[in-house]
């Protein structure tokens, strides 16, 4: 190979190497608000507690029975955030209405939000 190729597959292997680091950052960014971080946590105990309904003592098996990866799992149940097509999927896959889901939550003890509003 020219030394020319050996540039540019340098150079395209730290675009890649930056693109695909830099994405998986900003995604794993924990969010600063309060709101949302009290809010993704009551996600995340609902999906312990439906896991622990089942009788399911480990994440890896609960990932096995909705064909969804053990980290995705993992980290959901760790109050990451998670789209809300992923949510509606889950909810699917264990034939658990929207509203079943979110029946216990604790709405009137939401801190109060460190976003400032839009003028």
């Amino acid at each position: 190979m020219y030394p020319i190729g050996w540039f540019l597959l340098g150079v395209i292997t730290e675009l890649f190497f930056n693109l695909f680091y830099g994405m998986t950052s900003r995604r794993s960014k924990k969010n600063e608000d309060p709101v949302i971080t009290y809010l993704l946590n009551q996600v995340s105990e609902r999906i312990q507690g439906i896991r622990k309904e089942r009788d399911i003592s480990n994440y890896e098996k609960f990932a096995n029975e909705l064909n969804i990866s053990r980290s995705q799992i993992g980290r959901y149940e760790k109050g990451e955030d998670l789209r809300i097509s992923t949510l509606i999927k889950l909810l699917i896959k264990l034939d658990l209405p929207l509203s079943e889901f979110f029946k216990d939550f604790k709405s009137n003890k939401l801190p109060e939000s460190n976003k400032q509003p839009e003028k």
